[in-house]
């Protein structure tokens, strides 16, 4: 599952019931994912997600490649890249509130 938490938002990363699980956090800024948005053609001001959670088959499998990059990959272009690219997958399977 991709869990998603907009900016200003409360949360807690607790399992439910002691349970374990574990997870990868990412934090986006606001103001890059506002950008992507804009490109996107989503508009000049940043769009909230209205999902807070996906099972989206492409979503997850793209997150942990993601992660793999940005750990692996030496070259910040190619770091740079692969965020784009990961946006515009997560903008195109999860549209912001409107």
């Amino acid at each position: 599952s991709l869990v998603l938490m907009n900016p200003e938002e409360v949360h807690a990363c607790n399992p439910i019931a002691d349970q374990p699980w574990s997870y990868l956090m990412f934090y986006l800024d606001t103001g890059w994912l506002q950008r992507q948005q804009e490109e996107a053609g989503l508009g000049a001001e940043f769009r909230p997600f209205d999902m807070t959670a996906s099972r989206d088959p492409l979503l997850y499998p793209g997150l942990c490649r993601l992660h793999r990059q940005l750990v692996q990959e030496p070259d910040p272009l190619a770091r740079e890249v692969a965020c784009h690219l990961f946006s515009r997958q997560l903008l195109a399977r999860l549209t912001p509130a409107s």
